[in-house]
């Protein structure tokens, strides 16, 4: 057989001129760990401006804005401020079209 080991992976190629015991053993040896608790960070949540809440709820703006205190939004700035902004939380967005649905 060596003159077919050049057709092998090199990695597997060095398998095979270790000793047998040697080869064993790290088949044998349990494969490490790996922590299953650890998760991919979860993205930002999407906050949607009132234009574009009102686009995913298929209603016009000034409805976002009478209705602001139904859906779930997030105040941006000082209460008492002109530049105060609302922007919409896309995932509550998502799960008041849902919760509409359920009611028709």
């Amino acid at each position: 057989m060596p003159e077919r080991q050049a057709e092998l992976p090199p990695e597997i190629a060095e398998l095979l001129r270790r000793p047998l015991g040697e080869v064993l053993g790290a088949l044998l040896k349990p494969a490490p760990q790996q922590n299953v608790t650890e998760k991919e960070p979860e993205p930002a949540e999407r906050l949607l401006t009132a234009q574009e809440a009102a686009e995913r709820l298929s209603v016009p703006v000034d409805w976002v804005y009478r209705h602001s205190r139904r859906l779930p939004f997030v105040e941006l700035g000082d209460k008492e401020s002109p530049s105060r902004l609302l922007r919409f939380s896309a995932s509550g967005l998502d799960r008041f079209i849902r919760e509409r649905e359920g009611r028709a």
